[in-house]
C-alpha cells in the first residue's frame, strides 16, 4: 500500500469514531452562517461569536445588510481581522444573494464562487454545512495539519485541497475539515502543539 494511503487510513481510523463538530460559530440561519465563515478569515471563531450577536441583532437578513451603511457595519466589526475589507465584503455579498438569488444562498459551488467575496473556502464550508456538498475546505488549520501529517508539502490552499482529494475517499471530503480544524486548534496547535499525548503522532513529521 501506498505511504501516503496508509496514512489516510490510519488517520480515518482515528477520527471517525470521534463527534463530529461541522463549526464552532455560533449561527440560527443560513445568513449568518455566510456572513459569520466569511468575517472568520484569518480571524479566531471565539471573536467572531463575541461580535456577531451585536450585527445580527441590526441586519437579520440578507436585505437589511445589503443596504447597510458601511461606516455603520465597520463599527460594529472593527475588532475582527482586516475590518475595512470584509465590513465591504459582506454588504457586497448580502446585496447579490438579496437581488440575484432572493435571499437563498445558492447550492451550486460555481455559483457561489462567481460571487465577489467568497472564496474556494468559504464555498466548501458553507455548502458541505448547509446541503452535504462534498468539499474540502482548506483554511489555516487544515493546512499546517496536512503538512504536519505529511499529507502534503505546500502551503497553497489550491494544491492541498487538490492533494487531499485525491488521497481521501470522497466520502470524507467534507469531514476532513471539521477534524483537522478542531484537532489543529486544540491539540496540533500552531504554537506549542500537544505531541506527548497526540493519537497520530507516529505519522507526524514534527514528532519525529
Amino acid at each position: 500500500m501506498d505511504i501516503n494511503f496508509a496514512r489516510v487510513k490510519y488517520i480515518i481510523d482515528y477520527f471517525d469514531d470521534k463527534p463530529l463538530i461541522r463549526t464552532e460559530l455560533k449561527y440560527r440561519n443560513d445568513y449568518e452562517l455566510l456572513i459569520s465563515v466569511i468575517l472568520s478569515a484569518q480571524c479566531t471563531d471565539k471573536r467572531i461569536n463575541e461580535i456577531s450577536p451585536s450585527l445580527f441583532n441590526v441586519y437579520g437578513s440578507f436585505k437589511e445588510l445589503s443596504s447597510a451603511n458601511f461606516k455603520d457595519v465597520f463599527e460594529l466589526i472593527k475588532s475582527v481581522s482586516y475590518p475595512v475589507e470584509k465590513a465591504k465584503r459582506i454588504i457586497e455579498v448580502s446585496n447579490i444573494i438579496h437581488n440575484e438569488y432572493n435571499d437563498i444562498i445558492p447550492n451550486n459551488f460555481e455559483k457561489l464562487l462567481k460571487i465577489n467575496g467568497i472564496g474556494r473556502k468559504t464555498a466548501n464550508l458553507v455548502l458541505s454545512i448547509l446541503y452535504g456538498y462534498e468539499g474540502i475546505a482548506v483554511d489555516t488549520h487544515v493546512a499546517r495539519v496536512s503538512n504536519r501529517l505529511c499529507l502534503v508539502n505546500s502551503k497553497n490552499a489550491n494544491i492541498i485541497e487538490r492533494e487531499l482529494s485525491y488521497l481521501f475517499p470522497r466520502k470524507y471530503y467534507n469531514k476532513i475539515n471539521p477534524w483537522f480544524v478542531i484537532f489543529g486548534r486544540y491539540q496540533c496547535k500552531a504554537i506549542g502543539p500537544k505531541c506527548s499525548n497526540c493519537g497520530l503522532k507516529k505519522i507526524c513529521k514534527n514528532f519525529e
